[in-house]
C-alpha cells in the first residue's frame, strides 16, 4: 500500500494520484527517492517544476452552470441541464433550458412544414416517364422541385444553426438574453 505524503490516505500500490487530494503519488516518491537522479535525466524548469507541485483541486458545482447554459442550446442537450442536480434548481441554466427547448420546438415545427411543403413540391413538379414517347404511368420528381426542396432545407438549417449559435455565444460572453423572436415564448424558467 503507497501513503500519500500530503494528506496520509492509504492507496494502492498501482495508484498514481491520490484519490482524497488530488496529489501526484509519483512525482512525490520520485523527488524524495531519487532526485538527483531525476533531475539529470528529466531536466524540468522551474516554472514546470512549480506547476507540478500545485495540488489538485476538483471542480464545483458552480464551475458546470456555464457548461450547462452552453449545452441547452445545442439541440437537444438541454435535457442535461434540465435534469442535473444541483444545477437544474440554478436560475441561470433554467433560463437558458427553457431557451433551448422553446428552440427545440421551433426547430422541430419547421422540419415539419418543411416535409409536408417537401410532399406538396413534389407532387406538384412532377414529370411522367416515358419511353419512345408513350408513357409509363410513373412519375418522377422535376428539377425545378429538388431546387425548390433544397432551398427550404437550407433556410430550414439556417434557423436552426442561427439560434444555437446566437445561444451559444450569449452564453459565453455572459450576457443570457432572450432568442430572437421566439424567446420570450419559452415556458420553462
Amino acid at each position: 500500500m503507497k501513503k500519500c505524503f500530503q494528506c496520509g490516505s492509504q492507496l494502492p500500490d498501482d495508484a498514481l494520484f491520490c484519490t482524497v487530494c488530488g496529489n501526484c503519488l509519483n512525482s512525490e516518491n520520485n523527488h524524495d527517492t531519487n532526485d538527483e537522479h531525476n533531475n539529470s535525466m528529466h531536466p524540468i524548469t522551474e516554472s514546470a517544476q512549480t506547476y507540478m507541485q500545485q495540488n489538485f483541486q476538483p471542480a464545483t458545482a458552480k464551475d458546470n452552470k456555464k457548461a450547462y447554459s452552453i449545452l441547452a442550446h445545442i439541440s437537444i442537450l438541454w435535457l442535461f441541464g434540465l435534469l442535473a442536480v444541483p444545477e437544474k434548481f440554478d436560475a441561470r441554466v433554467r433560463f437558458n433550458v427553457g431557451q433551448g427547448i422553446i428552440a427545440t420546438i421551433v426547430g422541430t415545427a419547421c422540419s415539419i412544414i418543411a416535409t409536408i411543403l417537401t410532399v406538396i413540391n413534389n407532387s406538384i413538379f412532377r414529370e411522367e416517364i416515358s419511353y419512345f414517347g408513350y408513357g409509363t404511368g410513373t412519375y418522377t420528381t422535376s428539377a425545378v422541385a429538388g431546387v425548390l426542396n433544397t432551398l427550404i432545407w437550407l433556410a430550414v438549417s439556417g434557423i436552426i444553426v442561427f439560434y444555437m449559435i446566437y445561444g451559444i455565444v450569449k452564453v459565453s460572453k455572459n450576457n443570457d438574453s432572450y432568442l430572437p423572436i421566439i424567446g420570450k415564448l419559452a415556458f420553462y424558467k
